[in-house]
């Protein structure tokens, strides 16, 4: 038996554009937009979802933020809050993922210095939760509440598809027999769903 979290939010179409508006000096353009493209693939590859690099109509708005950015949910510096995102809805904010550019990151999957985040995993979380996923129950799921620092490779858990088909369904639909749903009650559209502490290797 399967247990994932939905926010009772999500797109009302299949088809999401997403844009990067801000990035970070650190690693290439290319580079970002490429880890970025992996971690959609990743939802796109286990659901009806797709999703198109575009500048109009953006759903998912990226960008590379520090300190206080205008969200009412400020970082906080190097080594502690990561990243966060918006769950989908009808204000500005929403289905919006913001990475904080005191942190140290890298696209590069061979990269052992445990001091740099991996941008690809990250996002793929944070995207879940622009998605309409929260943290899963599952500690084996990447909605799960828990990071490690060092972690690079990374696959979808069964949790996690079951999640996303249950939002979007897939284009061979079948029976989602056994799996236990919960959905959080009244969700504030415009709320932070997800920030990431690494001093406790927790997803807050």
């Amino acid at each position: 038996m399967y247990i994932f979290t939905a926010t009772g939010n999500k797109w009302t179409k299949n088809n999401i554009n997403w844009y990067v508006t801000k990035y970070t000096n650190q690693l290439s353009q290319d580079d970002q937009r490429r880890s970025f493209r992996k971690a959609l693939k990743k939802w796109a590859d286990v659901s009806s979802l797709e999703f198109t690099e575009r500048r109009e109509e953006v759903d998912i708005e990226i960008k590379f933020v520090t300190r206080d950015h205008g969200d009412n949910s400020s970082f906080d510096g190097p080594s502690t809050i990561l990243a966060h995102a918006f769950a989908p809805g009808r204000v500005a904010l929403a289905g919006d993922a913001h990475f904080d550019d005191d942190e140290q990151w890298t696209a590069d999957v061979d990269n052992e210095d445990k001091n740099k985040k991996f941008l690809e995993l990250i996002a793929a979380h944070e995207f879940g939760h622009a998605l309409g996923l929260e943290h899963s129950f599952d500690s084996r799921a990447l909605m799960s509440a828990y990071y490690v620092n060092s972690q690079r490779e990374y696959e979808l858990a069964q949790d996690d598809i079951n999640g996303i088909q249950f939002l979007y369904g897939k284009l061979n639909t079948s029976s989602m027999v056994g799996i236990t749903i919960i959905t959080v009650m009244s969700p504030i559209e415009s709320n932070v769903l997800h920030t990431i502490n690494t001093a406790v290797n927790a997803y807050r």
